[in-house]
């Protein structure tokens, strides 16, 4: 640099005094030549290092370039990227709102099933319901098995007509379980009813009698004569108000009249919003006839399928074996689906604890013995006029399938009675249950009676509440007596005739005088 500015500064002092006229020399021109060549090995030099300087300059920069082009394509990548992580925050914010949604309504859903398990609780409960004050109809059955379609058909045609008057009624053979689908609609649907749930037995017109007596003491409805405190218990109970259910159980009298025709096709319950169910053996045309209610509103009960049958059996004894499903549903054949049949056969296997294979070859060797010893021509010439009547035989297979279950399980309660001290109590209770009314019997209407009878333990336990508390136990173990309430039984009117048909005349004599 200093060689450059010498050479400069020299060649300019030449040129001024050049301008100016002075006479250039020799010595002149070789010093100009002399910096002449300094400049050009100077200019050669800085060639040389501006060579070198470029090339790094230019190595940077492509290293600049390439840098930069990796960064476009980050930033590209990035744009991308973000893109991607815009839509899949969109998508997961789309996603949180459908939670969200589904979060609530599976709250709300939540919600539904606390209030439907409420319900079924409420529909499965066997408690009394607490604040109903009038609720009537025995206890709840602690088995029930198929129906649904029976109990959802009733429940239609009631709510269809829920603010007028309204009847149905349930028909079939004796045994194929109507009383118990009126107690499990009953209970079940007792909040459709907040006027009041009722119960009266139709057997007779003295039990129903009996059973108005009852009401008539809590509605306060009493009057002079029974006469009268049937019409003011009828006129209270046509002036409620609200919705009521009245079941009328086991219309099966021959002749309707009296108190029993008010009751069932009076004007009383016109104006009113009760829905009532009756029960009959009756088949429709004659429930139309009879009761003046149409064809259309009689639902008639079948027995148990095979698949209801076996599954009643399975849930009512307790037992659940694959191994024995074969036997199970045999019997279920054998006793031709009756429940009343279903109940005592479940009620002897569970009670002795057998298997369902030997109860079932037990059933098969009683039946043929049954049918040819203990088929006494009484009950035979009944069942036959009824045969004639129905024009059903199926009739006589279901009071075999009866007769043999209730054979099976007497043998097996008087050894019982016996071996627990109660001597022939048990029998006792038994047989002089089928001259009283099915339904609703006191427990304490049981008692030594007069004149004394033989068995002098059976004596003493009829004597004594608590024996005849125990005698009771025995029976409804093997499910020939049910409890009705917590102070008073119930049995089968079909049971009732099986055991009256096993009693002689004077055997008949001493039951009735065991009666208070």
């Amino acid at each position: 640099m200093n060689t450059f500015m010498s050479c400069h500064a020299f060649m300019s002092i030449l040129g001024i005094n050049f301008l100016q006229g002075t006479r250039l020399g020799l010595e002149i021109v070789e010093e100009v030549n002399k910096h002449t060549q300094s400049l050009a090995k100077y200019v050669l030099q800085l060639k040389s290092e501006t060579s070198s300087y470029s090339e790094m300059v230019h190595s940077s920069l492509v290293l600049i370039s390439n840098e930069m082009s990796n960064v476009c394509k980050r930033i590209d990548q990035t744009d991308r990227d973000l893109l991607i992580i815009t839509s899949e925050v969109g998508s997961l914010r789309l996603q949180t709102d459908n939670i969200e949604k589904t979060v609530n309504e599976n709250i709300k859903e939540i919600k539904d099933i606390k209030v439907d398990i409420e319900n079924i609780k409420r529909y499965n409960s066997h408690q009394r319901p607490n604040g109903k004050v009038f609720f009537y109809p025995p206890d709840r059955v602690s088995v029930f098995v198929g129906r649904e379609d029976k109990l959802l058909s009733l429940k239609e045609k009631f709510v269809q007509n829920k603010d007028v008057n309204h009847r149905e009624v349930i028909c079939g053979l004796g045994g194929c379980g109507k009383t118990t689908l009126s107690i499990e609609f009953a209970w079940m649907f007792q909040q459709l009813y907040p006027g009041g749930v009722f119960w009266v037995s139709a057997e007779s017109n003295d039990s129903l009698e009996d059973i108005i007596t009852t009401l008539t003491i809590d509605v306060g409805t009493l009057g002079q004569i029974s006469k009268e405190t049937f019409k003011r218990t009828l006129t209270w109970l046509g002036r409620i108000t609200n919705r009521w259910l009245l079941v009328i159980d086991n219309a099966d009298e021959a002749i309707i009249s009296g108190q029993m025709k008010e009751l069932l096709i009076g004007n009383w319950k016109r104006d009113t919003k009760g829905h009532i169910i009756i029960t009959s053996r009756r088949e429709p045309l004659a429930i139309k006839e009879t009761f003046h209610v149409s064809t259309d509103n009689c639902n008639h009960l079948e027995t148990l399928n095979d698949e209801e049958g076996v599954q009643f059996l399975i849930k009512r004894t307790g037992m659940c074996d694959q191994r024995s499903n074969e036997n199970i549903s045999k019997l279920v054949i054998e006793l031709g689906g009756l429940p009343l049949a279903l109940e005592q056969a479940a009620a002897h296997i569970k009670s002795i604890r057998c298997s369902f294979k030997d109860y079932l070859a037990s059933f098969e060797k009683k039946t043929p013995k049954i049918i040819i010893e203990d088929y006494k021509p009484t009950i035979r010439s009944k069942y036959l006029e009824r045969l004639s009547h129905w024009h059903s035989y199926h009739i006589f297979l279901y009071l075999i399938a009866v007769m043999t279950t209730w054979q099976l399980n007497m043998d097996y309660i008087r050894s019982q009675s016996e071996a627990e001290g109660l001597g022939t109590s048990a029998l006792i209770v038994m047989k002089v249950a089928s001259f009283l009314f099915a339904d609703d019997m006191p427990a304490e209407i049981f008692n030594g009676g007069e004149p004394k009878i033989n068995d002098e333990e059976a004596y003493e336990t009829l004597r004594d509440p608590v024996g005849i508390k125990h005698a009771v136990e025995i029976l409804t173990r093997f499910s020939l007596f049910q409890r009705y309430r917590s102070d008073s039984l119930s049995v089968h009117r079909l049971v009732q005739e099986v055991i009256r048909s096993s009693i002689d005349r004077n055997e008949k004599k001493n039951c009735s005088s065991m009666c208070n």
